[in-house]
């Protein structure tokens, strides 16, 4: 029989063929035992009531002839009944005949040849005194007492005989038993044979089945278990593993296209929530996704006791690049200030486009002082790098940018936003192309800093 991995490689239908064959295959061994079984037992008592009627019948025979030759010659003995001497030589002859058929059947060495030799010889002696009787009459026969004598001497022949015939038909009897004994043991081999092939059979198809489970419904529930994860939404659940998945049958291809659909679906719902959380035009946060993660940040800040700082820019007249050089140019320049934003930047440090030609920064872990440092290499980066309009003009841009810190300008995320926005508002009254922080312009002194605001 081929090993399980060899079979769980085969496909699905193969499979269920093999398994369905294996199953049957046990019921066919079953019914072929019981057929020759039971073919074998009739044909054997068969044979052993023909053996017994083989047996017995001459035997019954050989008593009926001798009781019919007995009972006239006793008849006309004792009560002078006239005595058919061709009828009796008949049924003498009969007796030979039954003899001669019974001695055919006997073997040469047991103890019904002994009983049949014995038999001979009286029927011998029997025959004898049958002739005295039918040539007596009165002159052989002068007195009853010579007629009771030979009746008393055939009586015994016949009773010895009878004696002998039963004496046989009981051999015969217990040797048909033995043969009945013989072949009971044969029927309750026979029934042992079946009831093991039974067992055995039950074994095979138990272990067929539950093969079968293993490769076929087991798998299943698997696909059916890894789609309800993936129905309710976790897509980055997985059937299983790899290697199963590339199984070559029905179900393991199914599995993997199942993974692999559930690979793509991850993919475009990562790009869906990328598109949703992003702004088209620059790659930064947009303005909700920025309000999400400033919530977050100031629990954290508040957890932890750590500053969280913040920044707003505004890009400097920016109204005029739309109106003198289009739209375009203005989402370019926007590009560009993107771009140098994001070289600034840690990887903890968030970025959003606020709205129209504003950004908003989250610095974790970041004072008011740290905060202006960063905000002041930014607007210098900016201010550096022109944005180009066609292929040999370009424009120079500036920026006046808002700070404020949690917890110490702020005590939650919209006075955060409202303290920075009240800081960008200053640098743009101070003549723009600065940083700005509350209570601008001198910078908190580092005791301020270094303890944290009731």
């Amino acid at each position: 029989m081929p090993s399980s991995s060899v079979i769980a490689r085969l496909p699905l239908r193969w499979r269920l063929v093999l398994g369905t064959g294996l199953m049957l295959l046990p019921l066919l061994v079953l019914g072929g035992g019981m057929l020759y079984v039971l073919s074998h037992l009739v044909s054997g008592f068969d044979q052993v009531i023909i053996n017994s009627l083989q047996k017995m019948a001459p035997v019954s025979r050989l008593q009926i002839s001798i009781q019919g030759v007995w009972e006239p010659l006793h008849g006309h003995l004792l009560h002078g009944v006239p005595l058919d001497a061709e009828q009796l030589r008949m049924r003498c002859r009969e007796i030979q005949t039954s003899l001669a058929g019974l001695s055919e059947q006997m073997p040469q060495s047991s103890e019904q040849s002994t009983r049949y030799r014995q038999l001979q010889q009286t029927w011998a002696d029997f025959e004898n005194a049958c002739t005295l009787a039918q040539a007596g009459g009165e002159a052989a026969l002068p007195d009853s007492a010579r007629v009771n004598e030979l009746a008393a001497r055939l009586e015994g022949d016949i009773h010895t005989m009878l004696e002998t015939l039963a004496a046989i038909y009981r051999d015969s009897q217990e040797d048909i038993h033995l043969e009945r004994n013989r072949f009971a043991r044969i029927e309750r081999g026979s029934l042992g044979f079946l009831a093991a092939s039974l067992l055995a059979g039950m074994a095979i198809s138990l272990a067929t089945a539950l093969f079968l489970a293993r490769t076929i419904i087991g798998p299943v529930e698997i696909l059916k278990a890894g789609v309800r994860q993936l129905a309710s939404g976790n897509l980055s659940h997985r059937l299983e593993s790899e290697e199963r998945a590339k199984a070559k049958d029905e179900v393991g291809n199914l599995i993997f296209l199942v993974n692999d659909m559930a690979a793509k679906l991850e993919k475009n719902q990562q790009e869906l929530k990328e598109l949703s959380i992003r702004d088209p035009l620059t790659g930064l946060y947009n303005h909700r996704e920025f309000f999400r993660l400033l919530g977050e940040e100031v629990e954290r800040a508040r957890r932890y006791g750590h500053p969280l700082s913040m920044l707003i820019l505004d890009l400097d007249h920016f109204k005029r690049i739309n109106d003198t050089y289009g739209h375009p140019i203005g989402d370019n320049a926007l590009r560009t200030v993107a771009m140098r934003i994001r070289e600034h930047l840690r990887h903890v440090d968030m970025a959003a486009r606020y709205g129209g030609e504003e950004f908003s920064l989250l610095l974790p872990e970041t004072t008011i002082v740290e905060a202006y440092d960063v905000a002041e290499r930014l607007r210098q980066a900016i201010a550096a790098q022109p944005v180009t309009l066609f292929e040999e003009q370009a424009i120079f841009l500036t920026t006046s940018i808002g700070a404020a810190t949690f917890p110490w300008y702020a005590d939650s995320g919209d006075s955060l936003v409202a303290e920075t926005d009240r800081a960008l508002y200053q640098a743009k009254q101070a003549g723009r192309d600065r940083v700005c922080w509350p209570g601008s312009p001198s910078l908190p002194s580092a005791d301020v800093l270094a303890t944290p605001p009731d």
